[in-house]
């Protein structure tokens, strides 16, 4: 059986012994290695300083670390170095963890021990995986049909590189040609168009990589600094399927057969469209290496996630390549190369997707809503995708700049519309806002829901400024979130500038050092901030203060007043999931002038009607308990990556929250995705952390016994 470092072995009779092995995360090259051990030891050396350094001063840097506070053992003693403030601030944290509130806030792992201890968290041990399951995909994995797939991909990765950049020279010189003669001579209009010679000259310009290579493509993919860069570095992929194969000695033949191949190619463009032909390419090519490593399946939904707006049901896309990633994952995990955990927080996103779905069986809108059920529970396994794909440092930096990247082409989008004049106002009150100034939609339907997913990005956004060092890495970042933060502002959204205000001031809050000074500094300079927005904005703003109600304001209001008749009437059970059961029974219950609601406005109200007394209260749990994982100590590993990700998920769910006390933040289904996918990411960095500290500890013991030897003898 060919396994994913392609060696061979043969079939274990006992799965019980296999173990979990996790795929390296090592790029092959000698350097990448050598920084990877040195920045090992640093933090080796580090820890060592930290846990020699007196008790107090550590209890006080995991307390102005905000989120990483807990149960610790900071007793509030006087300190040299304390301003009386700060001994008084201590000795008020010690009271509050010793009350009730604080031993909800900072127990959750005692939780988790418990969950873990308890039957069903050792029938989930990733020792304790379904042994007919894994021999199941060890069979699968081993059979003939993937026998032959694999030898195929195999012989494919090993020949020149050379021979791919031949092919694609062919293939571009046809293409060019068919479009020039199509131009000069004869028309062929309906099969020969401008994509011809754009997909031409893109081959070429492939080409070039290749045919220069001595490599194999294996070797040239996964040595390649442009490719690590891209789809190790950002896609977050996993260079185990593509190690550098020695290349076939060059021969004449394979040239010309190459030759030939992309010729023929090009001339099959005359009769089947050649998007259908590249279609075909680079799908082959994303399912290959999403099989090899679905790290890089997740991390590319989540990029291409605003850009569904081009097909006719936006959030189907989506839910096809969370399934994709799912099964890949699923593979990987009953190959035992990939592992998975589970702890309270887990409980409780898998108990609302199950009242979730079976809302959607007992709905009143019948069929239609059964259909939405089943693409919301698949995209709410965008949870677990999370949580346990991304189980590095890599993989976590990866997942924080993609969505950075997606939020600054989004906002570039928006400010383009706007200085355009592509701004629409049909949802601003004319009467009181005039019609001069729209609101963008960028890629998104509403300029509401534009709001909501910007608000989604911007802790990300900040979080990468904040682990700059470089002044030329800064500048980009920096950039990017002045792009951000005037889209929120051009999206007129009132409730996204309370969740702007929100968002900015817990990630200064955040902070690892004096943020509560950073804070204070961000308010005085407000006024001046004031004196450069627009004044169209400025009245928007103003009216969130106004007593006098507009429109949308009063609108929310009659709505809110029919959703509590609702809920009178449907208090256990809900009217289910979906906007078909909506739409059949609120008009019902509509206040006059308020019938055409499409939904509630509200997160909890919506959530209380569709899936009853018993889904709001676990999805009220559900955010209890992912406040209290945040708000449990940690240890602190001095990794700013790991903290900042932690953070930005964190905040980017309770901005969403914010933001949904007057909109329904889950109206695009895009978003439902995105706001598990936040609670996903915090849960791995807290395991990435947790795990971290638990291996520097087994060191350091390792480490005292080894010295105690030495000082003995």
């Amino acid at each position: 059986m060919r396994t994913d470092n392609g060696d061979t072995s043969d079939f274990l009779e006992d799965i019980s012994d296999v173990p979990v092995i996790e795929e390296p995360l090592e790029y092959s090259d000698i350097e990448s290695n050598l920084a990877a051990r040195n920045k090992k030891q640093r933090d080796f050396e580090e820890y060592l300083k930290s846990v020699s350094s007196d008790s107090t001063d550590s209890s006080q840097e995991n307390a102005d670390n905000g989120v990483g506070s807990g149960d610790g053992s900071d007793t509030g003693a006087a300190h040299p170095k304390r301003s009386p403030i700060r001994r008084k601030l201590s000795s008020v944290r010690e009271e509050i963890r010793g009350s009730s509130l604080g031993r909800f806030l900072f127990g959750y792992d005692k939780q988790a021990n418990a969950l873990a201890e308890s039957s069903v968290g050792k029938a989930v041990d990733r020792h304790e995986q379904p042994k007919g399951a894994t021999r199941f995909f060890y069979m699968l994995d081993n059979g003939i049909i993937s026998k032959i797939m694999q030898n195929t991909i195999y012989r494919l990765l090993s020949l020149s590189a050379k021979y791919y950049g031949i092919m694609l020279v062919a293939y571009a010189i046809v293409s060019s040609a068919l479009y020039i003669f199509d131009f000069a001579v004869i028309d062929f209009s309906t099969t020969v168009n401008i994509f011809y010679f754009i997909y031409g000259m893109c081959a070429m310009i492939l080409a070039t990589f290749l045919v220069t290579s001595d490599r194999s493509l294996s070797g040239a993919f996964s040595e390649s600094r442009v490719i690590r860069a891209v789809f190790v570095s950002f896609l977050g992929y996993r260079l185990t399927d593509t190690e550098a194969h020695t290349p076939v000695r060059t021969r004449a033949l394979y040239a010309a057969i190459f030759s030939v191949m992309g010729a023929l190619l090009g001339l099959f463009t005359v009769f089947v469209s050649a998007h259908i032909v590249w279609l075909v390419v680079l799908v082959f090519i994303f399912l290959l290496l999403s099989f090899s490593s679905p790290e890089f399946c997740f991390n590319f939904t989540v990029l291409i996630l605003p850009f569904t707006v081009f097909f006719a049901r936006k959030t189907l896309p989506i839910a096809v390549l969370t399934g994709l990633c799912g099964l890949c994952y699923l593979r990987k995990l009953m190959l035992r190369k990939r592992s998975f955990a589970f702890e309270p927080i887990d409980f409780y996103v898998l108990m609302f997707a199950i009242i979730y779905f079976l809302s959607g069986i007992t709905s009143i809108g019948g069929e239609p809503a059964f259909g939405e059920s089943i693409i919301l529970l698949v995209l709410l396994c965008g949870y677990f995708l999370a949580a346990n794909l991304l189980k590095s440092e890599r993989n976590l930096v990866s997942i924080c700049k993609v969505i950075s990247l997606s939020a600054f082409i989004v906002s570039a989008v928006g400010i383009v519309e706007f200085f355009t004049g592509r701004a629409e106002v049909r949802w601003l009150d004319t009467a009181i806002f005039g019609t001069e100034n729209g609101r963008i939609v960028s890629l998104f339907s509403n300029s509401n829901v534009l709001a909501m997913y910007l608000i989604f990005t911007l802790p990300f956004v900040i979080g990468e400024i904040n682990k700059s060092v470089r002044p030329i890495a800064l500048i980009p970042r920096l950039f990017n979130l002045v792009a951000v933060i005037a889209a929120i502002g051009l999206t007129q959204s009132r409730a996204g500038y309370l969740a702007l205000i929100f968002s900015v001031v817990a990630m200064l809050f955040f902070k690892r050092r004096r943020g509560m000074r950073r804070i204070i500094v961000a308010f005085a300079i407000v006024p001046y901030i004031i004196l450069l927005l627009p004044s169209f904005i400025l009245t928007r703003f103003d009216s969130i203060f106004s007593s006098a109600f507009d429109t949308s304001v009063s609108y929310r209001i009659q709505i809110w007043q029919g959703a509590i008749r609702m809920i009178s009437d449907y208090l256990f059970i809900g009217i289910g999931g979906g906007s078909s059961s909506f739409a059949s029974v609120y008009p019902d219950y509509a206040t006059a002038g308020a019938e055409s609601a499409i939904h509630l406005h509200n997160i909890f109200l919506q959530c209380f009607v569709e899936t009853g007394i018993f889904g709001i209260t676990v999805f009220i749990l559900l955010l209890f308990v992912f406040v209290q994982m945040n708000t449990s100590k940690l240890p602190d590993l001095k990794l700013a990556s790991i903290r900042y990700a932690r953070y930005a998920s964190f905040i980017s769910v309770m901005a969403l929250i914010v933001f949904g006390a007057t909109d329904y933040i889950w109206y695009d289904r895009r978003l439902f995705f995105l706001f598990f996918v936040a609670i996903g990411i915090c849960t791995a960095a807290r395991r990435f952390t947790k795990e971290q500290s638990i291996t520097a500890d087994a060191e350091h013991n390792a480490q005292s016994k080894q010295l105690k030897v030495d000082s003995s003898i």
